[in-house]
């Protein structure tokens, strides 16, 4: 496999972009310490120079994903139910309407919920919630997409099996 390699330079960060395999790329942030495969078109903008919660977005398409990082303060499972509940009623209140947890479930690495938010506005939204595990910190991936757009989570459970801590 060749890869082909770009390098960002940022203030106070190195995050960096690769070509991988079939069309996607690799990100890595060193500062919040992860990596991960995102495919190729998307955008990808690094947050990582900030000391926000918010460490990257990547879009394209109808689809995209924020990683988030949060201070690791309790298990696990206790963090996962604390952030959907967050997560939940942050949505409910900023587009009104319901949102309910579709599925729930416990993977190798990581905890991964998906969420249908019925807006007040008449749109559905469906988004993956993955949480990951670190040593001083969890990670969280918000991915998101119109209902109408027939997308499937599988770009987004490709993504959340690519991602490592490299710290």
């Amino acid at each position: 496999m060749k890869i082909k390699s770009m390098t960002c330079l940022i203030p106070l960060l190195f995050a960096s972009f690769s070509v991988a395999q079939d069309n996607f790329c690799d990100f890595s942030d060193e500062f919040s310490g992860y990596r991960l495969q995102y495919p190729c078109h998307w955008k990808a903008q690094t947050h990582s120079e900030s000391s926000g919660m918010i460490r990257a977005d990547f879009s394209g398409e109808s689809l995209g994903f924020q990683v988030r990082s949060y201070k690791k303060n309790r298990r696990l499972e206790d963090f996962f139910q604390w952030y959907l509940d967050q997560f939940i009623k942050d949505m409910e209140s900023r587009w009104g309407g319901k949102a309910e947890i579709k599925d729930r479930s416990s993977l190798n690495r990581y905890l991964q919920a998906v969420i249908v938010l019925k807006r007040s506005d008449g749109q559905v939204w469906e988004f993956w919630e993955y949480v990951f595990e670190g040593n001083q910190q969890f990670i969280a991936f918000q991915c998101g997409v119109r209902e109408e757009e027939n997308a499937s989570g599988a770009v987004f459970n490709q993504i959340a099996d690519s991602f490592r801590f490299i710290n």
